[in-house]
């Protein structure tokens, strides 16, 4: 339970360090410092992965990209009840190029979707309201084109078998790695592109 605790704050600090990094610092204390935090996280990252029932892997690569006729995801739903992982993510898709909507529970997540029609929604299971699974499952029967992927603090074997039934097309680990959610969604691109 600590270690899935512990997610959450991680995830918008690993997303923060991408921000700054991307946009730039000044000095080499400031990337000195960047760097030592970097490598502090992923040293936590570590350390929790060790724990009993958590896997250790940011990216289930066990789910194939949905492949569907739509141009590449330019718009991204993020779908997290935790506002500073929101935000932070929110950020981080931006200075990628996307266009990204928020939601912050599984009902408000349905009404921005409805309006919007994203390509990805990135959605967390744990939610007010409506979980992610219902979520997902809405999602799902009104929108066969968009890519779901869990992006959650639970990782376990149950939760990942949980996700697949739902049908998600994806599963991540907060803290996730931006260069794997950023390589996931080139993944996205190309292959929605053919």
């Amino acid at each position: 339970m600590l270690a899935h605790e512990i997610r959450n704050p991680l995830a918008a600090v690993v997303n923060g360090v991408q921000i700054l990094r991307q946009v730039g610092t000044t000095g080499p204390l400031a990337e000195q410092t960047l760097d030592l935090i970097d490598r502090q996280l992923k040293r936590v990252v570590q350390l929790m992965d060790e724990l009993p029932n958590q896997v250790a892997t940011a990216v289930a690569p066990n789910f194939p990209p949905n492949n569907g006729a739509h141009n590449r995801p330019s718009t991204v739903l993020v779908v997290e009840d935790n506002r500073d992982v929101a935000k932070s993510l929110t950020s981080m898709l931006r200075l990628w190029g996307y266009e990204v909507h928020v939601a912050y529970d599984g009902l408000q997540a349905l009404s921005v979707a409805h309006q919007n029609h994203p390509q990805v929604v990135l959605l967390d299971l744990d939610l007010p309201g409506l979980d992610g699974f219902a979520v997902a499952r809405h999602l799902k029967e009104s929108s066969k084109q968009a890519t779901v992927i869990a992006v959650t603090a639970f990782g376990d074997e149950q939760h990942r078998r949980s996700v697949r039934e739902a049908g998600f097309d994806n599963h991540l680990v907060k803290p996730v790695a931006p260069a794997s959610l950023k390589n996931l969604l080139a993944a996205l691109d190309v292959a929605q592109s053919r």
